[in-house]
């Protein structure tokens, strides 16, 4: 499965963390299914269904990006639209270069759910004097070693569900973590 969170410059990919060893969106026997992946271009786990004809398919209709936030989630609502909103907008941007993009189901259209499942912001304070000072970023930097993201960097976790925009069939599933680079 593709990546899905929007992937900037400045963000390191992280392997995904699945709390209780559920998703929040795709579907449970999908999720029992997910596989660790790599590469900059796939989703850190994902899922495709066997046999899919993807050429049958030449249009993508996104319907707006969904949030699930627990209880502890620490965004306003404010932050948590800004946020869906740049994911659409970033998604549906990519998807538009690819392929002719869809507002209603049909045939030949392939419908890609996304929702960002949890997500944690920065301390830019603290961030600018981690990679400021010397010392600091040195610590920053074996902290990365060691646990694969840098100190005081936001982080975001999303979902995706690939399916046939008329059967609801899922055709392939992904889990994507980005952490702020340095």
């Amino acid at each position: 499965a593709p990546a899905i969170a929007p992937a900037c410059p400045a963000t390191t990919k992280e392997k995904p963390v699945l709390k209780d060893h559920k998703c929040s969106l795709i579907p449970p026997d999908i999720c029992a299914q997910l596989k660790e992946q790599s590469g900059a271009d796939y989703a850190g786990l994902g899922y495709q269904r066997p046999n899919v004809d993807w050429k049958r398919y030449d249009q993508v209709m996104i319907p707006p990006v969904l949030a699930f936030g627990g209880p502890d989630q620490k965004f306003t609502g404010e932050q948590q639209h800004a946020l869906v909103s740049y994911t659409y907008e970033k998604v549906s941007k990519a998807f538009d270069t690819l392929h002719e993009l869809a507002d209603i189901p049909g045939a030949k259209v392939v419908k890609i759910q996304i929702a960002l499942t949890d997500a944690a912001e920065s301390s830019p304070v603290l961030r600018s004097v981690s990679m400021g000072l010397p010392q600091a970023r040195l610590i920053g930097t074996l902290k990365f070693v060691f646990t694969g993201s840098y100190p005081f960097v936001g982080w975001v976790q999303g979902e995706a569900v690939v399916s046939d925009s008329v059967t609801g069939e899922v055709l392939a599933g992904g889990v994507e973590r980005r952490a702020g680079g340095a």
